[in-house]
């Protein structure tokens, strides 16, 4: 395997996990944070950064894995 194979394997592992664990944006403190990251405050999910609610943007469709979703 070449090494440009060996980079561009890496990269579809790296975006399988992230597709896998719903890799989002927050827009209140534009910070990154996977599903597994959210935290629950008084019952709302929230930012695990900045403890508020969610209000985030999924860089991949949790349906398709696409990059360019209007589902969200």
């Amino acid at each position: 395997m070449s090494l440009l194979d060996d980079i561009r394997s890496q990269r579809h592992e790296r975006w399988l996990l992230e597709w896998a664990d719903n890799l989002a944006y927050c827009n209140n403190c534009v910070k990154e944070y996977r599903e597994s990251e959210i935290v629950v405050i008084e019952d709302e999910k929230s930012c695990p950064h900045c403890k508020l609610p969610e209000n985030k943007t999924y860089y991949y469709c949790p349906e398709s894995g696409s990059n360019e979703c209007g589902c969200h």
